[in-house]
C-alpha cells in the first residue's frame, strides 16, 4: 500500500521492509545494516536522477509554488502567512514574465 506522503525519492517498499527488520537483527550487525540501508537509498536516488531527464520535471514557472505548497503543512501560522504572501509574490512575478514574453510577440 502506498503512503500518501511518498515522493519519487521515497525509499522503495523493499528498503522500508529492510529498515523495519533491522531493529530485530543481532545488535552487533545493526550498525552495518543501517549503513547498507543508507547506501541502497543513495543508489535508488542516483538511479532516479539517471533515469529521469531534468526536462521532465516540474516546469520552471511552477517550482516555486510547488515548493511553498510542500512546506506549508509543516510550519506554524506565522510562517504560513509569510509563505502564502511569498506565493502570491511568486505568482505576480510569473504573470509579469508572461506579459513580457507576450509583448515580444506583439
Amino acid at each position: 500500500m502506498e503512503n500518501a506522503n511518498m515522493t519519487p525519492l521515497s525509499p522503495s517498499a523493499r528498503l522500508q521492509a529492510l529498515e523495519a527488520a533491522i531493529p530485530h537483527a543481532d545488535r552487533r550487525h545493526q550498525k552495518r545494516l543501517y549503513v547498507l540501508l543508507k547506501l541502497l537509498e543513495i543508489r535508488e536516488i542516483c538511479r532516479f536522477f539517471d533515469e529521469n531527464d531534468a526536462g521532465e520535471g516540474q516546469s520552471d514557472h511552477n517550482w516555486k509554488q510547488g515548493m511553498i505548497n510542500a512546506i506549508l503543512p509543516h510550519v506554524n501560522e506565522e510562517r504560513r502567512a509569510k509563505l502564502e504572501n511569498l506565493a502570491q509574490v511568486a505568482q505576480m512575478q510569473e504573470m509579469l514574465e508572461n506579459l513580457k514574453e507576450m509583448s515580444k510577440w506583439m
